[in-house]
């Protein structure tokens, strides 16, 4: 919808509303959508905290995902520099039993 047409309708509505309406029930009226905008507004806010907060938690849970790789890695590491340090002695030992 572009720009132009939506205060069209906008407008469109408000002269409806006033033209039908009470003299008397346009305070009322203009309450409620007042309200309806509030409501609305709000509604709004707690879904893009809901959403900034789901956000928050899926980036730390991949952020402890990432550190569980990483630390991971590093006892696999840990483990592959052991058995290299076994096969050097291994191999150390068979050296000096040749000799």
């Amino acid at each position: 919808m572009k720009p132009c047409e939506l205060v069209t309708y906008v407008t469109a509505i408000a002269c409806f509303i006033s033209e039908t309406c009470e003299e008397e029930e346009l305070p009322i009226i203009c309450a409620m959508l007042a309200q309806l905008k509030e409501t609305l507004q709000t509604m709004i806010a707690q879904q893009i905290l809901c959403n900034d907060q789901g956000n928050l938690r899926l980036e730390k849970e991949v952020e402890e995902i990432e550190l569980a790789k990483l630390s991971l890695f590093d006892e696999n590491e840990t483990s592959h520099v052991k058995n290299m340090k076994l096969d050097f002695e291994t191999n150390q030992f068979k050296k000096d039993a040749e000799s």
